[in-house]
């Protein structure tokens, strides 16, 4: 084991160091992110579900957002720390192929960048759901259809005075 388990750097509070503390220890992760059972066994894969909220400002309880912003930006709590957080962009996510099961997307831009990563880190059986505010004549989420492969479903939604256009895709 050593040192370089315990040591302050391994266990300062950044994504990073979060990784490397766990993908070096021999320990299970229990998030959700495929770590191995020791070092020197890559048999003993074992992964869980995990599901993140790109752009996420922690409106989902059980997700963990994934955001470039330490605080929240919207909303009446604007200014402060965002919980669960991961501090990362959604056309940069900081995940083994394969290994997210669900991802969540809310007003949130979703160009075909943050697409083709979702499709990268989605798990296979995993679930994408975005929504978006509609904007008649245009598909916000032509993108995610087009890049992830799985079966579609599509709705309109109605919350107050504006009008959401909600897609899910569950991957084969």
């Amino acid at each position: 084991m050593g040192d370089r388990h315990t040591s302050v750097e391994c266990c300062r509070p950044t994504w990073v160091a979060f990784v490397e503390f766990f993908r070096r220890s021999p320990l299970f992760f229990r998030f959700g992110i495929p770590v191995f059972s020791s070092p020197d066994n890559f048999t003993a894969l074992q992964t869980m579900t995990i599901t993140i909220d790109i752009g996420g400002e922690g409106s989902n309880s059980e997700a963990w957002n994934v955001n470039p912003s330490l605080v929240k930006t919207v909303g009446p709590r604007a200014g402060t720390a965002i919980p669960r957080l991961i501090q990362a962009r959604g056309d940069a996510l900081p995940f083994a192929d394969g290994s997210i099961g669900q991802v969540i997307v809310e007003r949130t831009p979703f160009p075909r960048t943050v697409a083709r990563e979702v499709a990268r880190v989605l798990a296979p059986g995993g679930r994408v759901t975005l929504r978006h505010v509609r904007i008649p004549g245009r598909d916000r989420h032509a993108a995610a259809k087009q890049l992830i492969a799985g079966t579609v479903s599509e709705s309109i939604r109605q919350s107050g005075t504006q009008t959401y256009q909600e897609t899910v895709v569950v991957t084969r």
